[in-house]
């Protein structure tokens, strides 16, 4: 990889997973945390996932080739142009962001050239960076999803730093983004917060391992997702009712007590889910 530092800005679960997966594979770079909390950016560097760090808003000049912004979907834009307008060397912005399509829009209108926003596809309901993984990214999808106003050098530059870390590269515009990850992420949340609100209090003592698993998505950052719903609302709620119908029909199924039709449908679904693997 032939850049020589990178700005983490946000090192919790996947700030400080890319953090040490780029100390352990490349440990001439220097990985650089931004933040607002001392206490918690000593905890980075006590994790290893950065060498050094800087307590400071990115309205102020970042020392980096490169920066990662990780921080919930509604500050992303906001940090992007700040870094881009006060950086004193060109540098190349990217994000995690699991949405995209409102902040590409504020990118182009800025102009913020230089951010090209991308979604690795990697991280768990667990929080901080503490439980930060070298291997996070490995074998991951990455979303890339350029601006009009990104150049193909910087594209070719944000697809290989994500391959450097071991993601699998697609692109797509930000708007096919949105679409998509409403029915393969942000609804499955909703639906797994959704089963454990109903769930009645006197029945917790009676969960399984089958509702566990179902529902582990609930379990993760209120104050990501609050921010994910807010800025993905049409896309999720479309994915929502396409749900709502979908279970109105094996409502009915189950309803009509007819065996044949419902066998039917759990093996049809099965399928989809075998062909998905792993």
């Amino acid at each position: 990889m032939d850049i020589r530092s990178v700005a983490i800005v946000g090192v919790g679960l996947l700030g400080g997973s890319i953090g040490l997966a780029i100390r352990n594979r490349f440990p001439h770079v220097d990985v650089l945390g931004i933040g607002r909390s001392r206490e918690r950016l000593d905890v980075a560097v006590q994790c290893g996932s950065i060498s050094r760090y800087l307590v400071q808003p990115t309205s102020q000049p970042i020392p980096a080739d490169l920066v990662v912004i990780c921080s919930p979907v509604d500050t992303i834009a906001e940090h992007a142009v700040a870094i881009e307008r006060n950086s004193p060397q060109p540098i190349l912005i990217t994000d995690v962001g699991s949405t995209k399509a409102s902040i590409a829009r504020m990118a182009v209108s800025a102009p913020c050239p230089r951010f090209v926003p991308a979604h690795p596809m990697a991280g768990s309901e667990k929080q901080g960076v503490e439980h930060a993984l070298a291997g996070l990214f490995q074998d991951r999808l990455c979303l890339v999803t350029p601006t009009p106003i990104n150049s193909a050098e910087l594209i070719a530059k944000t697809n290989q730093f994500w391959q450097h870390l071991g993601c699998r590269i697609e692109i797509m515009t930000p708007e096919e983004h949105d679409r998509v990850l409403a029915r393969t992420s942000h609804a499955p949340h909703m639906v797994a917060t959704a089963m454990v609100q109903a769930l009645p209090t006197a029945m917790h003592l009676c969960v399984g391992s089958g509702f566990r698993d179902t529902t582990r998505l609930a379990a993760g950052d209120p104050t990501i997702w609050r921010a994910i719903c807010d800025d993905n609302a049409t896309e999720i709620g479309g994915a929502l009712a396409e749900l709502i119908t979908e279970l109105t029909h094996l409502k009915q199924l189950i309803e009509e007590k007819n065996p044949t039709a419902v066998g039917d449908y759990l093996e049809s679904a099965k399928k989809v889910r075998d062909d998905l693997g792993s």
